[in-house]
């Protein structure tokens, strides 16, 4: 018996929504022979790695410089929100003001370049505690 693919997206749709909660949010197109192709987008692995060594990241060694943890922070805030929304802490808030300067000093990248630029310094900083 054959399954009209109509159906079968259906069956896959219905699927993923009562064992995620969610849409499947994967681009599709159907082919000449009627059969439904999934192509996963760049930006979902992307996420998917960034949120991979944003864990990593918590578990960086303790003596990471601080600079350096700036330095993620920064990309982080960067990838998550965008550019700086808050203003600049005073100068009694040593801690949140190089915060925020680490995150400002990387408010022009977009998104997709942050995260990139923060997975790449998780990897260099567990190389060198290695």
């Amino acid at each position: 018996m054959t399954i009209p693919h109509s159906h079968l997206f259906t069956h896959l749709f219905i699927y993923s929504f009562y064992s995620t909660g969610a849409a499947p949010v994967v681009p599709f197109k159907q082919n000449q022979a009627g059969l439904i192709l999934f192509f996963p987008s760049r930006k979902m692995g992307l996420q998917e790695d960034f949120e991979a060594h944003a864990e990593k990241a918590k578990t960086l060694p303790e003596n990471t410089t601080n600079a350096s943890k700036l330095i993620l922070y920064g990309l982080y805030k960067q990838a998550i929100v965008g550019p700086v929304n808050t203003p600049r802490p005073g100068v009694f808030y040593q801690r949140d003001r190089a915060k925020w300067d680490a995150w400002k000093a990387v408010g022009g990248k977009s998104k997709e370049e942050a995260m990139n630029d923060y997975i790449t310094k998780v990897k260099q900083l567990q190389e060198e505690a290695a």
